[in-house]
């Protein structure tokens, strides 16, 4: 069994360590897992004097083995009665701290709960189909709303075979990944395989099995269950020693030549006989060498233009991706790679290509494209992209896909990951440049992205969505309608920063708000840092409004410094039936959150735009005009009046500030890379 303490809603323990066991006080657990019958319950004070009752649940430990451990939870809040009898409380029911599941055991009590602990929601942080010797490193980031002690997970269960050979790790702490490469550093879990023992010269696929804290085997989620691009399938690589360490080289310069250029594992020697063009070079590797798996192309100073053919189909490339990077003796911007529309055919099983440590020059509208069933996958790696003006996403068919690493975007006030009309971006980690609306939300990291002049969406066409955008600043946004529209039914959003600048709008977090149809299942919103002025960055959460009834659960909202918070339901719909946002009225699951304003219609805790309980250690903002003030170093958002604000603030907190020691540890460093606190973090993105 663990052994630790719990979220700050109570005690965790396991063996004779922890907290005594606390009966619950009242007689069941709600079907709905959140609530519960209480007869004649007494006001509750669970931040001064909490009434906390054990519950035994059902998890994994750190190498993916079913344990038990105890854990103890906190009644919140007495519930009231549906419209158009809302001014009056239930007689016997109650709100709990956290969800119990339907696998727990509650000390005292019946426990009647239909919810099971969902799976986590997890994604690739590095792209595949790399060439790779006796050593593979994967890392991916992985969610889930029973984070423990900073740790998301509980375990990871990561297998690498040559489909006669596998080899087996697991993984349970999380890393800090890019503090000085990426624009702001990431959390992910690392995991670096001996793989020696698998064959070579191989396809080498790599699974996961992730476990979740708190669950059962319904709550484990797996790789075999995915297989789209940019889904949490599984990866392939190419184990080749000798390719590995020794790639296969052609270069392009002026004055080469595409019949006889070298090709060869020795730089020198391609260096002294390069390629014409970057088409003649793929053609002459493939004519010399049989198979591009693992080709380097590297450019010299110059501008190099991409052509294709539709005939170019014929050449052979089975695993592992071709790389197009610079010369070593020229610098980043002298090596020039320019594209319009773009028909890389390699073979019939697609095309893998990564552009690394070049610039990327787009002088066309249309963008990459496969051809008939063959996909092309395209990596753009530390590359500085000019977009060159043009407005239309970078991928132009269904079956051209596109992933980008630390890429500075530059051209224009629009890159090329703006949503298209099916689900071309994955990765998008690390980058830096101007944002457009609709830029695809899929799984965005480490990001700092300005002018931002829309919304963040998500293409659908996966088999779930699940979406996740973490550890991003998003600055000097416009006045256009919200920051993260989300149209996944499962989502992450964490540690992010927004600057709300302008004039307009202002809705900044729309969680099926305003009509929108779908209900929400497993939604984490972590340590996010908004700004804005009452109504101008708020946030419209879990609605249930509109035509549509909804049904929101199972969400994380732990310390987040929000502008304003709104959700509608039966008072605002005059309809009783109108309870898909009564869980998140109750804030099970809710921590440390801080708000700076009172909601929009300024009715305060309980009213009909309002929660009813804020959640444990809530800081909830009162005023339409005085901000609750989280002290923020340099404060440079919008202001009172409203007056717009110049930009390029400072959203780290300072001491003394009121937002300080306040959420559950969900996650282990800030923004900046530094520890959190192990006890209460601060809220927002910065400790």
């Amino acid at each position: 069994m663990r052994i630790g303490p719990g979220i700050g809603i109570g005690g965790r323990r396991g063996g004779a360590s922890g907290p005594a066991p606390t009966a619950f006080l009242g007689q069941s657990i709600n079907a709905a897992g959140w609530s519960a019958t209480y007869a004649s319950p007494p006001t509750f004070t669970p931040d001064s004097n909490p009434e906390r009752f054990t519950v035994t649940r059902q998890g994994y430990n750190s190498i993916g083995v079913p344990t038990t451990f105890a854990e103890n939870l906190i009644c919140t809040s007495r519930t009231r009665q549906v419209h158009p009898n809302h001014a009056n409380l239930t007689t016997d029911q109650i709100s709990l701290s956290d969800y119990v599941y339907a696998a727990d055991t509650v000390l005292g009590a019946t426990n009647n709960s239909l919810e099971d602990s969902p799976k986590p929601i997890a994604n690739w942080t590095l792209p595949d189909r790399r060439v790779v010797g006796n050593s593979l490193t994967v890392r991916f980031t992985a969610w889930h709303r029973n984070a423990r002690n900073g740790e998301q997970i509980a375990s990871a269960k990561l297998t690498a075979t040559d489909g006669t050979n596998t080899v087996t790790q697991y993984v349970s702490a999380s890393s800090l990944i890019g503090l000085s490469d990426y624009a702001n550093p990431t959390i992910e879990y690392v995991c670096t395989f001996d793989i020696t023992s698998l064959n070579d010269n191989a396809a080498i696929t790599v699974g996961a099995d992730i476990y979740p804290h708190v669950g059962v085997a319904a709550s484990v989620l797996s790789t075999t269950e995915y297989s789209a691009f940019r889904e949490f399938r599984p990866q392939v690589y190419l184990k080749n020693v000798s390719l590995a360490a020794n790639p296969v080289y052609v270069y392009v310069a002026t004055g080469g030549n595409d019949t006889t250029g070298a090709v060869s594992t020795n730089a020198a020697t391609a260096e002294a006989s390069p390629c014409l063009s970057i088409r003649g070079a793929i053609n002459r590797a493939n004519t010399v060498n049989g198979r591009l798996d693992g080709v380097e192309i590297r450019l010299t100073a110059g501008t190099w233009a991409w052509s294709s053919s539709a005939g170019d189909g014929t050449r052979t490339q089975d695993i592992g991706e071709i790389v197009i990077t610079r010369d070593p003796n020229v610098s980043k911007a002298a090596a020039i790679f320019t594209f319009g529309s773009v028909l890389p055919y390699v073979g019939t099983a697609g095309a893998w290509f990564r552009l690394f440590d070049i610039t990327v020059t787009r002088t066309a509208t249309n963008g990459w494209q496969g051809q008939g069933a063959s996909p092309v996958v395209t990596i753009y790696d530390r590359v500085v992209f000019n977009n060159a003006g043009f407005t239309s996403a970078i991928c132009a068919s269904a079956i051209a896909f596109a992933s980008h690493v630390a890429v500075d975007f530059t051209g224009s006030t629009t890159p090329p990951i703006n949503v298209a009309s099916h689900p071309c971006f994955g990765l998008i980690i690390g980058c830096t440049g101007p944002a457009p609306g609709n830029t695809d939300q899929w799984c965005l990291l480490g990001n700092t992205f300005t002018t931002m002049v829309g919304v963040l969406s998500t293409s659908t066409g996966t088999t779930t969505a699940r979406c996740i955008v973490a550890f991003n600043e998003f600055l000097t946004k416009s006045n256009i309608n919200g920051i993260t529209a989300v149209t996944a039914a499962q989502f992450v959003f964490a540690q992010n920063v927004i600057e709300h600048t302008a004039l307009g709008i202002g809705a900044q977090l729309l969680f099926s708000a305003d009509s929108a149809t779908q209900s929400l299942t497993h939604v984490i919103c972590v340590h996010n840092t908004l700004t804005g002025f009452f109504s101008l960055g708020r946030g419209n959460l879990f609605y249930d409004d509109g035509p549509t009834p909804r049904a929101h659960k199972l969400f994380s909202m732990v310390g987040n410094i929000h502008v304003q918070l709104n959700t509608k339901g039966d008072v605002f719909m005059s309809n009783g039936a109108r309870t898909g946002n009564f869980a998140y009225l109750y804030a099970p699951g809710c921590n440390g959150e801080f708000t700076q304003f009172i909601d929009a219609q300024n009715g305060g805790l309980g009213t009909s735009f309002a929660q009813v309980y804020q959640g444990i250690r809530a800081s909830v903002g009162t005023s339409n005009a005085t901000r609750n003030d989280p002290l923020f170093v340099n404060y440079q958002s919008l202001t009172s009046g409203p007056t717009a604000g110049a930009g390029g603030g400072n959203y780290r907190i300072a001491a003394g500030s009121p937002a300080k020691s306040r959420a559950a540890p969900v996650l282990k460093w800030d923004l900046d890379g530094t520890l959190r606190s192990t006890t209460l973090a601060s809220a927002g993105a910065y400790e």
